[in-house]
């Protein structure tokens, strides 16, 4: 077959053998071959063959030799048809023929073809034929396989075909391709159905327009054919994929009747019987994530939660349970309106999982893991009511309710910081014993996760619970417990080891590493990833003491983010499987760890690192362009790392990998990369790296790239917001959220020098803080603007008019969501544009209304350090007379603590300055002491910077002997009383 003679010879035995096996044999190799030796054949023996093709199509009397013949002539047409236009003849005869045969194999013909994008392209021409055509041959009734040739064709051709232009006549055939739906479903003919929902996929997803027809296909796809019981899986499935496309792609062409009529058929379909493991309730809730993942909101949310209500207490175990599922499969599209009401939320969840059933209570516990996931961290309120009675339910568990608790704590704790304390005795004792008891594998894996989740959140107020954990761990890693477990615990052990002090951790470094090393000297992808594991958080613990163990770590970790493993199965049944890429989750798992132990051995070790950094560079390439996204966000982080870690040597080490191999990379990911997590990995990386190098990271040059691309994002313009419907905001707030944090980090660091750069993409901010866009976008953009333009006073001075416009039109927009933003927004403008002391009194009206009224705790807050910032802006253009005496009534900040600096400024302020305030010296001794004092024992929340901070201490050391210093003192903790001393004497 490597011979080009082999065409020839297998074209005589095609053509001449009696036996039809033997001509179907030689029309596959044909198949593989033809195209390969074309070239060198003869320019009469092309023709020859060419002939003799079309003229075995005409006499071949078997029905599956033909078809093997077709698609072997289609192969070569594929390849030739600019120089083969006899074929098109030859299809057109046998199409408008008499004979049914000829009909079927000249569209069969076609169709194969038609899978060839060059085909395709040479077709344009000929639109009005292939509507002429195809517009008979769907209302062909003779044979059945003229009307599934034809919808193949017209599948391939909306597949294949590089312009929307081509596809138009496609548009004209719908009406003709629904009858022939329900023609099909009539006689049962469920095969026509699918091919003619592949046609309409297809279309879609190849951004065509069938607006006209939408309604009336949307209606059969979700009640004739996805609600029909009495169809297979695989048919119903079609038209639910197609609906699900059409969300995705085309969001906006669904009115709000179509998607009330889905609704009702998604949330019956969500009851039926679930018999196998892929079933309708998977398929329709697939679709209902699709759903409120790409439409607005304000449409999908109330309909939804309509239904849901109506079946959590409804008697039928099936409606319930479909109804709580629905709850955490809608959390992620709508978590910005079920945030809202999170409390009735996690309410119904917690009574869901005391019903009798177990299978409500798996559901309930799904549902909250998918919840505790996507509204953080506003669900984090809710701990004490969802803790408890997570672990209360796993006390009482088994199988698989188990195991779905199980994922709910592990979802739940993952960044639960704050309050987890409260919570850790129950947490560590229920998880521990778990891990200890007789459970199933996957439980025991899941409750291990969820330990690692427990430790990590902790952090170092783990301590109590340490022995207890590593003698639990020990154990399991020196017994003879299942492989899987093993290694799951040996990644928990990394996570105490980087939760613990050097002192606790000591005694387990030699035993536990040598374990990981033998880990790492297997074949098992998860026993390396878990050795990775342990040895990136050993690191954390270790610092530069991990030097014994870079050398070997590192070499493993370089060579298995250098690996290149593809698990291809090809299916030698069917000739037309293409083979299919079937990537082991375990691969991407190790990968992903030995990528996260590179970055942190180099943030620990870097001058270690330095002689690695060539062969590092080489890997980073070719990571940063891997197909899979979990890598690439990986690939940005451990980039991150390389250049915070080796920095630390010299920012002149590291130039050349940053500049080179890192920054080209999150440029282009920023406006080309499909995914929104690897796009908001990037800007991460690029904010913490400004904090720790500063200026040098980002010359320049360089800031106009960044701002360029930024602007991309804020253009909603970038590869991954092409999806989904934006224009009613409910794009990725997160996405928003990190491009502002990002531009406030440059500001921050840069100051003034960043003001040209600002003013390119500030008119950007004005598409999120209009009024016809949704309250979530307005506040997120107006707090950025405020806590950028701190920085910029350049900007607040020059634009000081129109900021103030935004501001004050928030306040009076009745939207309460806006107030806080936009009183802090307020409060900053006055601050830094001076211009603005002329409508103080203006802005007072409005602050008063504010101080004076029923408001939010964090709201008052707010309007005070506005007034605040008046007072010790323009003091001057406020009538304080008047004016301190209300602010002070306020006083102190109830809830908003990151105001608390701003107060001891005022404060110091009219100390400084000579004002009268002996009306108010009791309190504000009490403020600035329990200001300064805080901000030493709470630095994380109480954010007090040194200048404040060193003139709150001066204007305290005026008053150490007066009566109201020392009350205040008298009444303070030992330990606070030390640190005011301590204070007080620097």
């Amino acid at each position: 077959l490597k011979l080009t003679q082999s065409v020839q010879d297998l074209m005589v035995q095609l053509t001449s053998n009696s036996e039809a096996q033997i001509r179907q044999l030689a029309s596959v190799l044909l198949r593989k071959k033809i195209n390969k030796h074309w070239a060198s054949l003869s320019t009469d023996v092309q023709q020859q063959i060419k002939q003799a093709l079309v003229d075995q199509l005409t006499k071949e009397t078997e029905v599956l030799v033909r078809k093997n013949i077709a698609s072997l002539t289609a192969t070569l047409a594929s390849e030739i048809i600019n120089s083969w236009p006899e074929i098109l003849t030859f299809i057109s005869q046998c199409t408008e023929s008499d004979s049914v045969p000829a009909k079927e194999i000249g569209l069969y013909l076609l169709a194969e073809i038609m899978e060839s994008d060059s085909a395709c392209e040479f077709l344009k021409p000929h639109h009005q034929n292939l509507l002429d055509l195809f517009a008979k041959s769907l209302e062909d009734t003779s044979s059945r396989e003229i009307r599934r040739n034809a919808l193949k064709a017209l599948g391939n051709h909306a597949t294949n075909s590089e312009e929307e232009s081509s596809l138009h006549y496609i548009v004209q055939l719908i009406p003709k391709i629904l009858q022939v739906v329900e023609e099909a479903l009539s006689l049962n003919d469920e095969e026509l159905v699918v091919f003619s929902f592949e046609v309409f996929d297809s279309l879609i997803e190849s951004g065509i327009s069938m607006t006209p027809h939408l309604e009336l296909i949307v209606r059969m796809a979700i009640e004739k054919i996805g609600a029909n019981k009495a169809l297979a899986l695989g048919t119903r499935e079609c038209a639910m994929d197609f609906l699900e496309t059409l969300a995705e792609r085309s969001p906006k062409v669904m009115t709000s009747e179509s998607l009330s009529y889905l609704m009702q058929h998604i949330f019956s379909i969500a009851c039926e019987t679930e018999e196998e493991e892929s079933s309708p309730v998977d398929m329709a809730l697939r679709l209902l994530d699709q759903i409120s993942l790409s439409l607005p909101n304000k449409a999908v949310y109330p309909l939804a939660m309509n239904y849901i209500n109506q079946m959590k207490s409804d008697p039928n175990t099936l409606v319930r349970k479909a109804g709580v599922l629905a709850i955490g499969v809608i959390a992620e599209g709508c978590a910005d309106y079920m945030k809202q009401e999170l409390g009735a939320v996690v309410e119904g969840l917690l009574q869901a999982l005391e019903d009798p059933q177990e299978v409500i209570k798996e559901s309930a516990s799904l549902s909250l893991g998918y919840c505790a996931e996507h509204l953080k961290p506003e669900i984090y309120e809710h701990h004490e009511k969802v803790v408890p009675k997570l672990i209360q339910v796993t006390q009482q568990g088994s199988g698989k309710v188990m195991e779905r608790v199980l994922y709910a704590l592990d979802t739940f704790c993952e960044s639960f910081d704050e309050d987890i304390e409260n919570h850790l005795e129950s947490l560590v004792g229920t998880l521990l014993e778990v891990v200890v008891r007789d459970f199933e594998t996957k439980v025991k894996q899941v409750a291990l996760s969820a330990l690692a989740s427990v430790i990590t959140s902790a952090d170092k107020k783990i301590t109590p619970y340490f022995q207890k954990i590593v003698e639990v761990l020990g154990n399991i890693l020196n017994s003879q417990a299942d492989m899987t477990v093993k290694a799951s615990s040996l990644q928990s052990l990394g996570t105490l080891a980087s939760s613990s002090t050097l002192e606790q951790f000591n005694p387990y470094i030699q035993e536990s590493s040598n374990l990981a090393y033998s880990y790492l000297n297997t074949d098992n992808l998860e026993f390396r990833e878990a050795a990775f594991a342990f040895f990136y958080n050993l690191s954390n613990l270790l610092k530069e003491n991990t030097a014994p163990y870079f050398d070997t770590v590192f070499e493993q970790a370089l060579t298995s983010c250098e690996t290149a493993e593809m698990h291809v199965e090809d299916d030698l049944e069917d000739e037309e499987t293409q083979p299919t890429l079937k990537v082991r989750t375990a691969f991407l798992d190790e990968k992903t760890a030995a990528l996260h132990t590179v970055g942190n051995f180099c943030k620990a070790c870097p001058h270690q690192a330095l002689p690695y950094l060539e062969r590092i560079s080489k890997v980073m390439e070719y990571l940063f362009e891997y197909y899979h996204e979990n890598i690439r966000m990986q690939c940005v982080t451990t980039a991150s790392q390389i250049t915070e870690g080796i920095s630390k040597a010299g920012f002149g080490n590291i130039q050349q990998f940053w500049f080179v191999n890192v920054v080209p990379h999150y440029l282009d990911m920023l406006t080309q990369d499909d995914s929104k997590e690897v796009v908001c990995r990037v800007l991460e990386s690029v904010e913490e790296l400004v904090k720790s190098i500063k200026k040098e990271l980002l010359p320049e040059n360089y800031m106009a790239q960044f701002i360029q691309a930024f602007k991309v994002l804020l253009e909603e313009d970038a590869e991954c917001q092409k999806e989904g419907d934006e224009t009613e905001g409910d794009h990725d707030e997160t996405l928003m959220g990190d491009v502002t944090d990002t531009l406030h980090a440059l500001a921050k660091e840069w100051g003034e020098a960043m003001g040209p750069y600002f003013e390119e993409v500030m008119p950007l901010f004005a598409r999120f803080t209009h009024d016809k866009r949704n309250p979530r976008d307005r506040n997120l953009f107006t707090g950025a603007l405020a806590d950028i333009i701190q920085n910029l006073p350049y900007v607040a001075a020059k634009y000081s008019e129109d900021l103030s416009n935004l501001a004050l039109r928030n306040l009076q927009s009745g939207e309460e969501s806006l107030y806080r933003n936009s009183l802090y927004f307020l409060g900053v403008v006055c601050e830094f544009a001076p211009s603005l002391a002329g409508n103080y009194m203006q802005y007072l009206e409005l602050l008063n209304s504010f101080l004076t009224s029923q408001q939010e705790p964090e709201t008052v807050d707010n309007a005070v350090a506005a007034v605040c910032r008046m007072v010790y802006s323009n003091p001057q253009s406020l009538p304080l007379d008047q004016v301190l005496p209300a602010l002070f009534e306020q006083l102190p900040i109830k809830a908003d603590i990151g105001e608390v600096q701003t107060v001891l400024k005022c404060v110091c302020f009219l100390f400084e300055n000579g004002y009268d305030m002996s009306a108010y010296l009791q309190k504000s001794i009490k403020m600035l002491v329990e200001g300064v004092v805080m901000s030493v024992q709470d630095p994380e929340n109480f954010k007090v910077e040194e200048p404040v901070k060193t003139r709150t201490l001066n204007v305290l050391k005026g008053y150490t002997n007066d009566p109201h210093f020392q009350e205040v003192g008298s009444k303070m903790t030992p330990e606070a009383q030390q640190i005011l001393t301590q204070l007080l004497a620097n």
